[in-house]
């Protein structure tokens, strides 16, 4: 399925930065949606659906994880934020895992909750089309490149 220029619509909720006190608005997924994170820009303006299901890239982040004795074989966390650090660059912006990130001050957000919803947004969803172009020395180049940031 070709998910580049796809969408699903989300609801965005309303949230207070616990750093600069500001109302902002993150959007959740919902409870139907397994196998899916939503990363966000590391300028926290941007928000991508990252499916994990029949994810080649995150297949073979986990098979180099598995073959690498530094991790535990089931290491989610790591092999999640390795595939943001992998993902295609959209408008020249990088994705992270560290979601919710306050738009205003940058600071990763403790916690938020889905008891106010505000708006709907559109979500594209995350690609991963460059690396899964690359070789298999050069994905494996690119992968302890990314565990080692």
């Amino acid at each position: 399925m070709d998910k580049i220029n796809k969408t699903r619509t989300a609801y965005n909720f309303r949230n207070i930065c616990h750093k600069c006190f500001n109302d902002i608005e993150f959007p959740l997924l919902g409870d139907f949606a397994e196998g899916e994170i939503i990363f966000q820009t590391k300028d926290a303006k941007d928000f991508y659906i990252a499916v994990l299901i029949d994810n080649k890239s995150l297949d073979f982040i986990i098979d180099f994880l598995k073959q690498d004795k530094n991790f535990k074989e089931d290491n989610t966390a790591v092999s999640q934020r390795m595939l943001a650090l992998i993902a295609d660059k959209v408008d020249n912006k990088e994705l992270t895992t560290d979601f919710p990130i306050c738009p205003i001050c940058k600071s990763r957000q403790r916690s938020f909750g889905d008891g106010n919803r505000t708006t709907q947004i559109e979500l594209r969803f995350a690609s991963w089309s460059h690396f899964e172009s690359l070789t298999q020395e050069r994905k494996l180049i690119k992968l302890k490149e990314v565990i080692n940031l």
